[in-house]
């Protein structure tokens, strides 16, 4: 019996030893071509099952293995015949850029909508639309570009672009209106919870007037809270319009100026070319100047 289990284990150990031994092993070596790969060699058995590693180019699409002009599968079962050297082949990614305008259009720039990593530097510059000034781009991740985008040589990836559009309010809650392009403030959203400092331009344009009752729904909220609030305009305002402050009695309305300038002298010059209707604005020229003292006021004050 022990004979017999002896014999049939040699047997088998021999029939395993031939078939194994009757299949070639080759070893592969790869030219990545300008890739990168975490090998540059593969051990292969002809007839059995392989599974080609896939290399990495920055800005390229991998298209095979090739042997000579023909292409090895990237799976499959060893073929005896086929070269043990492989060449990696590629070309370039083709990148898509798309564009939601948001009721825009393109500027005068040229508008581009692919690019590979090769192509020449190029610029999306803010798209346009009437009466209204772009703000900002955002991509499909959520990132935000403002102004110009810059693609240097080497860049890669698609994108998808949304134009966003300012929707003439400020941080403060000043809501304004583009006219002859000039803005104007026609009303205040915001909570009265912060002083207001208007500049004299927004994506370069001048603020120039204050329409009616623009501030009084900012001066029935001080009212209620029961604090001095301040306004600060810009020099660039040619008019205020009646009402403009309506109900503003703790509101002091100053003109901004600097440290190295006089404020009155400043706040006399201002009044002397702008335009401001008094029907509800009253007290306006005199909270300007700064000679009211039940608002906290005193004659000179320096504003950073």
């Amino acid at each position: 019996m022990k004979k017999t289990f002896l014999f049939l284990f040699v047997t088998l150990a021999i029939l395993l030893c031939l078939t194994a031994c009757g299949k070639e092993k080759k070893t592969l070596t790869f030219d990545v071509n300008g890739g990168e790969m975490y090998t540059t060699e593969l051990e292969v058995v002809v007839g059995k099952t392989y599974t080609l590693p896939t290399p990495r180019r920055t800005g390229h699409r991998f298209l095979g293995w090739y042997d000579g002009e023909q292409k090895v599968e990237t799976q499959g079962k060893w073929d005896e015949s086929t070269e043990t050297h492989l060449v990696a082949k590629w070309e370039f990614a083709q990148y898509k850029i798309t564009y939601d305008l948001a009721g825009g259009e393109h500027s005068a720039y040229d508008v581009v909508e692919g690019y590979n990593s090769e192509s020449a530097p190029f610029t999306i510059h803010p798209p346009t639309k009437e009466n209204n000034f772009f703000s900002h781009w955002v991509d499909q991740n959520g990132k935000k570009y403002y102004g110009n985008i810059e693609f240097p040589t080497g860049s890669e990836g698609d994108f998808d672009f949304t134009a966003v559009w300012w929707d003439f309010v400020d941080p403060y809650g000043v809501k304004y209106e583009y006219v002859n392009d000039e803005l104007r403030i026609v009303d205040y959203v915001g909570d009265g919870k912060y002083d207001v400092r208007i500049h004299e331009t927004i994506y370069g344009k001048k603020i120039t007037g204050i329409n009616e009752g623009a501030f009084s729904k900012l001066g029935a909220l001080v009212n209620d809270y029961g604090y001095i609030f301040r306004v600060y305009l810009p020099r660039t305002l040619t008019e205020i319009e009646k009402n403009a402050f309506k109900d503003c009695d703790n509101i002091k309305v100053l003109i901004s100026t600097t440290k190295k300038e006089n404020y009155k002298d400043v706040a006399n010059e201002w009044l002397l070319t702008a335009q401001i209707n008094t029907v509800g604005n009253e007290n306006l020229k005199d909270v300007i100047l700064l000679n009211k003292p039940c608002l906290g006021a005193s004659n000179y004050v320096e504003i950073d």
